[in-house]
C-alpha cells in the first residue's frame, strides 16, 4: 500500500523548542536562566560523585537527562547512573549493532515507530510481539532494535521534553514466544524500564 503524501519520517533536532512545546518544558521546571547553572551541577555531581563515567557530558548530552527528570540534577544523577549500570550489563546490546541488520524488524512489523504523534505531541512506539519469529529473529535483536530505537529518539529536544508511549500488541503470542520469555529475559526488561524510569 502506497504512503500517504506529508507522512514524513525524520527527527526535528532542531534545539529551539516550538512554543507549545517550551511553555511544557517550562512547567517541568526548564528555565532558559539557570540551564547553564543545572547543566554545571549535573557535571560537577558525576565528576565529585564518580559512580558513572559517561561517554558524553557535552551540554546537549545532559539536558536529555535534566529533562527527563524535570529538572532535578540528583534525579537526573540517579537516571545517569541506572542507564550507564544497564548498559555495562549488557554490552551486547550496544556493541556492533548494525541498524541494517536489524531491518527485517521493521520490515516484518514487529517493531515500529509511527510517523504521527500522539494527542500530548509524544512519539509511538509500536511492537507486535506476535509477529516475531524467535527462529527467525533472536531476542537480543529485539532489544538491540528497542536500544536503538529510544537512543536515537532521545536525541529529539521535542522528544526529550514531551516523551513517549509504548504499544504492545500481543495478538498471535504462543508458547513458543513465551518459551524464548526467560527469567533472565524478563530480568533484562525491568532492567531497561528502570533506566527509563
Amino acid at each position: 500500500m502506497p504512503e500517504p503524501e506529508g507522512v514524513i519520517h525524520q527527527l526535528y533536532m532542531e534545539r529551539q523548542l516550538p512554543p507549545k512545546v517550551a511553555e511544557v518544558a517550562r512547567t517541568q521546571g526548564e528555565d532558559p536562566d539557570r540551564t547553564s547553572l543545572m547543566i554545571e551541577e549535573l557535571r560537577d555531581m558525576i565528576y565529585e560523585k564518580g559512580e558513572c563515567i559517561p561517554h558524553r557530558i557535552d551540554d546537549d548530552y545532559l539536558v536529555k537527562f535534566l529533562r527527563a527528570r524535570f529538572w532535578n540534577v540528583h534525579h537526573a544523577y540517579n537516571l545517569m547512573v541506572r542507564y550507564y549500570a544497564f548498559r555495562e550489563s549488557n554490552p551486547e546490546f550496544y556493541e556492533n549493532v548494525n541498524p541494517m541488520a536489524l531491518r527485517s524488524l521493521g520490515d516484518d512489523d514487529i517493531i515500529s515507530i509511527s510517523p504521527y504523534r500522539d494527542q500530548e505531541g509524544r512519539r509511538v512506539i509500536c511492537f507486535k510481539f506476535g509477529k516475531w519469529r524467535p527462529s527467525k529473529i533472536p531476542i537480543v535483536d529485539l532489544f538491540r532494535a528497542t536500544m536503538l530505537l529510544l537512543e536515537v529518539g532521545s536525541l529529539e529536544p521535542q522528544s526529550q521534553v514531551l516523551g513517549g508511549i509504548g504499544i504492545m500488541d500481543l495478538e498471535g503470542l504462543t508458547l513458543n514466544h513465551a518459551w524464548n520469555l526467560t527469567p533472565a529475559v524478563a530480568q533484562k526488561m525491568l532492567a531497561l524500564l528502570a533506566t527509563s524510569m
